[in-house]
């Protein structure tokens, strides 16, 4: 149980951390090549923000089917 909640600990910190980045690559006001550069690293960073969400509910998912099967095995 400690490993699922320390997963999930860092896995939100690894979605709000990516998210954040991704808002502040949006906002800049940057033109030209430099604003490519720019899109690119707001394309890498939801596209990290998303696995983090993807892996977050994987293991939920993993979670939830192993608390079932110890209540099943008590």
């Amino acid at each position: 149980m400690r490993k699922y909640r320390i997963f999930y600990v860092l896995d939100s910190i690894w979605i709000v951390f990516f998210f954040l980045k991704a808002v502040i690559e949006n906002n800049s006001s940057k033109t030209g090549l430099v604003a490519l550069e720019s899109l690119g690293h707001f394309v890498l960073y939801s596209i990290l923000c998303i696995i983090g969400i993807l892996a977050l509910v994987i293991v939920m998912i993993i979670h939830k089917i192993s608390i079932k099967k110890r209540k099943i095995n008590r």
